[in-house]
């Protein structure tokens, strides 16, 4: 199964975008990322179809996300942007967002701005 992980997740998981009304589509997504920490193959896969999806349709995921328990919004954000290193690729996405969403979603928002501080670059933060 190892070896069939991006098939699963990029090739099938990202297909589903045309076969699913978007707000399943997006709920689905947004439950499989909650808990979840970056590791590299599979986890990276689902960050990177949910970034995808994020970009191209952020009002249904923020509609959707809108309507789940605010600890589970925090948690899906941290495993959005838990990454090995920050890139600029992911904090122009940050910036992108908080400017595009921040006025209709503010509750959002500010718990993806304390996500993406505590989890950006942070996957393997050496100990003190």
């Amino acid at each position: 199964m190892y070896k069939s992980a991006h098939d699963h997740i990029v090739n099938g998981l990202g297909r589903l975008v045309t076969l699913l009304p978007d707000s399943i589509y997006c709920d689905k997504l947004i439950r499989l990322c909650i808990g979840g920490r970056w590791e590299a193959d599979a986890p990276n896969y689902l960050q990177m179809v949910v970034r995808q999806v994020m970009h191209k349709k952020p009002e249904v995921m923020f509609q959707r996300l809108s309507m789940i328990w605010q600890g589970d919004v925090f948690s899906f954000w941290y495993f959005f942007f838990h990454s090995l290193h920050s890139t600029i690729e992911e904090t122009n996405l940050y910036a992108e967002l908080c400017e595009k969403m921040g006025k209709k979603y503010p509750m959002i928002v500010k718990d993806m701005e304390i996500a993406f501080s505590v989890s950006s670059g942070k996957a393997f933060s050496p100990l003190p």
